[in-house]
């Protein structure tokens, strides 16, 4: 037979052709040996067919499984050499096994010429030893990375050029040899980005220094001579001057003052945009450092005829830990603004508080005046450096607009917020808000400090006035009348009452023209007769209340009313025609120390300055030597004994600091239980100022101007008991 079969793309053919022999031979078995050779066949046609078909199945798998590979190979292959970093393998003696693309683009050679060489071809030679370091700790320790994640070396290019570079290595295992591949970034055009950075910082730091000392510079430079103004007016207004003269001396020291404010605001604004501006933390009494201010605006107010009002009720805390010097410049700086806004009226200083935990209070102020306002639309903006609410208002009253910007900072500072309520040509109520701890460990002193069951009688034509001394009565257990200066009102409330309803107190509003009338009915009224007068005076007032009118006071309150001269008024027998002292801050008051036994050295190399400070001590006796720079301080103190040195810090041929380091160190070497207390005089007024005295071995600092009172305290601090 000859049949032909097509399997697996073949033509396969059997052929089968038997011998003459065979065929005589078997003639009768033929048929039977052609059956089993034709089945014999188709069973190795079959086994063949089997073998051929699960062949053909099993190649295809394998082809497919061949293509799937070289196309992933192909993929990851075309990852590694498009990859932006830089891709390289090394084996455990640090020979090169793989380089992509990136790799050939960043060192500039072929990866032909690299694979099988040591990967220390490509760092420069002073490192390569560390290289072999690291390779050495991995295999050692064990350690995950050779060079760390993202660890910057120097990598090296064909050309020899050297190059900043991130190298990064991970370890991996194939056929159970050890293997490193690694990460490799070229970090030049980064690494000249970050010196640019570092040289604008450089230079913004260069700036900002530069920046401060002009501002300490020119604060030494300006307060110096403003010492010099404000410490002679001082001095010339308490010798005997006429009316004219003293005006014009107030006026002097008003302007100097004015001027001294605007200097501390432009110092304020540059060490708030510094971020430089820190807050002291100390315990002060709220009520009396309100009060204490208050005096600071009578001349004003007396002189525009505007009613300054404080209503502190005697719930609210007085003694708090804070910064007194920046919730007193808050208060100056929206008060000052109120009166310079308003021509005719009042302004009410309102205090609250709200208790936010045990340890702290939310004090909330108001200031009301009944001044111009501000329009809706400007409200918001007057809080911006250098804003008005109108530029008119610059030429009108006067300012920079820096106050308010300060206030803002100072409030969000202190925990607080700031903001206005106003009605144009109705006036306005700035309000702001601040947390400030309680003081434990001071006692709180609540006033009333007594109660009483008496009747008082007020006599104003200022409503808000007679409002006000009412509320703060009523905690006494007084019982008040409000009458205005109307002689019918008046005449018909006192016919109303009995002869036991007579009045213990009648408080007298001086701005009242006291006609004749209410002259006799303040002496005659049998109601009135037996009552201690009061009246209401301006603290400038120099001619008795008695002298113009036939009325006896027993007692004077001065503008504005104090609640702590109040209390003070009702707790203490007055005797008759005594004034109340215009200042009742709870500290001796100006030349109440005697320093005869003192010698004090005076180190100043101004000499306006040491005619002033000369001046000042002069009124305390004490013994006064002065030195006009630190060398010569310091040749005086080794050969005379002070109780006190008054140290100017900038000086010629050498400074205050210098002077103070020899004083201490000749102390410590001869004269080991001496220490001679060593006070800062100085018109520096920038953060750290005070810090550096301290640590040069100063005591105590402080800053020119000097003010009287804080002298006398510095005084009393260091040379009385």
């Amino acid at each position: 037979t000859n049949n032909i079969l097509p399997i697996y793309n073949r033509e396969w053919s059997i052929t089968l052709q038997p011998k003459a022999l065979f065929i005589r031979q078997n003639q009768s078995k033929l048929p039977i040996i052609v059956l089993l050779t034709g089945l014999l066949i188709s069973v190795l046609i079959g086994v063949a067919m089997y073998f051929a078909l699960s062949s053909r199945e099993k190649n295809s798998r394998l082809l497919a499984q061949s293509t799937a590979l070289n196309d992933s190979q192909n993929l990851y292959q075309a990852a590694v050499d498009n990859i932006i970093d830089g891709l390289i393998t090394i084996n455990e003696q640090g020979i090169i096994r793989n380089f992509n693309h990136s790799c050939e683009k960043i060192f500039g050679y072929k990866a032909a010429d690299v694979i099988g060489h040591n990967i220390k071809m490509l760092i420069p030679e002073k490192y390569s030893s560390q290289q072999d370091g690291y390779l050495h700790d991995c295999l050692t320790s064990r350690k995950k990375t050779i060079s760390g994640i993202g660890r910057e070396i120097e990598g090296q290019r064909k050309d020899g050029s050297t190059f900043p570079m991130d190298l990064a290595f991970s370890e991996f295992y194939l056929s159970n040899n050890r293997y490193f591949i690694g990460t490799i970034r070229d970090i030049t055009e980064r690494k000249k980005n970050e010196n640019l950075l570092i040289e604008a910082k450089e230079k913004a730091e260069e700036s900002t220094r530069l920046k401060s000392e002009f501002l300490a510079s020119m604060s030494h430079e300006i307060r110096t001579p403003m010492n010099g103004i404000i410490g002679t007016t001082h001095l010339l207004l308490a010798t005997e001057l006429s009316e004219k003269q003293r005006k014009l001396a107030e006026t002097s020291k008003v302007s100097a003052e004015i001027l001294l404010k605007l200097i501390n605001d432009i110092l304020d604004l540059s060490k708030i945009e510094a971020e430089k501006l820190e807050l002291e933390s100390t315990s002060f009494d709220m009520l009396l450092l309100i009060e204490n201010m208050l005096d600071m605006f009578s001349i004003n107010c007396h002189e525009k005829h505007i009613e300054l009002l404080l209503d502190y009720p005697s719930t609210i805390p007085r003694h708090v830990v804070g910064d007194p010097g920046r919730v007193r410049q808050i208060l100056l700086n929206l008060v000052s603004n109120a009166i310079k806004f308003t021509q005719k009226g009042h302004v009410l200083i309102r205090v609250d508080s709200k208790e936010s935990s045990s340890d702290y209070a939310m004090f909330h102020f108001e200031i009301v005046d009944s001044g111009i306002g501000i329009a809706k639309e400007k409200q918001t903006l007057i809080f911006n450096k250098f804003s008005q609410a109108d530029q008119s208002t610059t030429r009108q009253f006067g300012g920079t607009g820096l106050g308010l910007s300060i206030c803002q900072h100072l409030t969000a500072m202190m925990g607080g917020e700031i903001g206005v309520d106003s009605i144009e040509t109705m006036g306005s109520t700035f309000w702001f808000t601040l947390q400030l701890q309680k003081d434990v460990t001071v006692k709180e002193t609540s006033l009333p400090t007594e109660t009483y069951h008496l009747k008082a009688l007020i006599i104003s034509n200022n409503e808000l006035l007679g409002s006000l001394l009412q509320k703060q009565l009523n905690p006494y257990g007084i019982l008040t009348s409000f009458i205005s200066n109307d002689q019918t009102k008046l005449t018909n409330h006192l016919n109303t009452k009995t002869a036991k309803e007579n009045y213990a107190w009648v408080f007298i509003d001086t701005e009242l023209t006291t006609p004749t009338w209410l002259q006799a009915l303040l002496s005659q009224n049998p109601h009135l007769a037996s009552a201690k007068k009061v009246a209401f005076v301006h603290s400038l007032t120099q001619i008795k209340f008695e002298d113009t009118h036939q009325i006896t006071i027993d007692a004077y309150l001065s503008k504005p009313i104090k609640p702590t001269e109040l209390d003070a008024l009702l707790t203490k027998e007055h005797h008759a025609n005594q004034a109340i002292a215009e200042n009742t801050e709870q500290s001796p008051s100006l030349n109440n120390i005697n320093l005869a036994s003192k010698h004090i050295l005076l180190v100043e190399d101004n000499l306006i300055n040491q005619m002033i400070t000369t001046h000042l001590l002069e009124q305390y006796h004490c013994s006064i030597t002065t030195a006009e720079d630190g060398f010569q301080a310091s040749e005086l103190t080794q050969q005379n004994h002070y109780d006190l040195i008054l140290m100017d810090c900038q000086m010629p041929i050498m400074d205050g600091f210098d002077a103070t380091r020899h004083i201490r160190t000749y102390e410590q070497k001869n004269k080991a239980d001496t220490h001679t207390p060593i006070i800062a005089l100085t018109a520096n007024a920038i953060k750290g100022d005070k810090e550096k005295c301290l640590s040069a071995g100063m005591d105590d600092y402080l800053s020119k101007p000097i003010e009287p009172q804080a002298f006398e305290a510095m005084l009393t601090k260091w040379l009385t008991p």
